[in-house]
Order: structure tokens, then sequence, then C-alpha cells
């Protein structure tokens, strides 16, 4: 991952719009990213703030120095597959979204990429939860019983 400060952060659409569109313009001098062209795909990873890693750890009974290995349970035939290795700490601070936000569809249609097959439950419910038929169950799991990471 590169960090780079951000130069530019301003909101595109009007204050009481339902949506919140920003222009975002970010430092990729000295990076290498220089030929960075319209069209090219930049991800976006914000930071929680401060405390809330701290928060979700100690709610999950959790060691942030505890060493994690990420990587896909069972990858589609012909996948590259990337393993990502680091503390607890940096992947709650780099990846996860711990300070209050709902899980997504999306994230449960990842999610259930690394779940051992042996879980074949966890798999199901997880697979529903990604699905257009899930929707609404997932509405109820997730913001009617305020649920959050």
């Amino acid at each position: 991952p590169l960090l780079a400060p951000v130069l530019v952060n301003r909101r595109l659409t009007s204050a009481d719009h339902f949506q919140d569109v920003r222009h975002i313009e970010v430092d990729l001098g000295g990076s290498g990213m220089e030929a960075y062209a319209p069209g090219d795909l930049l991800t976006v990873l914000p930071r929680p703030p401060p405390g809330a890693v701290d928060a979700f750890l100690q709610r999950m009974g959790l060691s942030g120095d505890a060493v994690v290995q990420v990587e896909a349970a069972s990858p589609p035939p012909g996948a590259r597959v990337l393993t990502a290795c680091g503390s607890l700490r940096a992947f709650a601070e780099g990846v996860l979204d711990v300070a209050g936000a709902s899980p997504r569809r999306y994230f449960f249609q990842v999610l259930h990429h690394f779940v051992p097959p042996s879980a074949d439950l966890e798999k199901e419910r997880l697979e529903y939860f990604a699905s257009a038929e899930g929707r609404d169950d997932l509405y109820r799991y997730n913001q009617r019983e305020g649920r959050s990471m």
C-alpha cells in the first residue's frame, strides 16, 4: 500500500443530497505512480478514527499484536492466490471498517471465500446474505439489530 497525503477533498453534491460524492486529489509525487491517468483504478482505504481499533479489539477480546494470515479458503480454479500476513491491529486499521458501519452485501460475498470447507452452514449463510434473495434479511440483521464490525 501507498500512503499518500490528500491534497483536495471537496464535496460535489449539495449538503442535503442523500449521497456524499467527493472530488479527491492525492499527492503521488515520488511514489512511482506519477503516470496515473484517467480511467486507472485507485483504491482508497480510509483509516478509522483514533481509538476505534482499540475499542474493536477490546470488544472482540483480541490482541492487536496477534499475527494473522489471510488467504482464500477455496479460490476459484486458475485464480491468482494472494496471501497477506501481519498484525491484527494493522489488518483492522488498514482493511476493516471497525468504526461502526454495518457490513454490506459485498462484505459477505468476499468473506464467504475465506470460510473453511468444513463450515458449510456458515458459508451458506454468508452466500445467502450476499444474494439478492437475502437482501431483506441482511437489512434486518444489520440495521434493525444495529450490527457493525
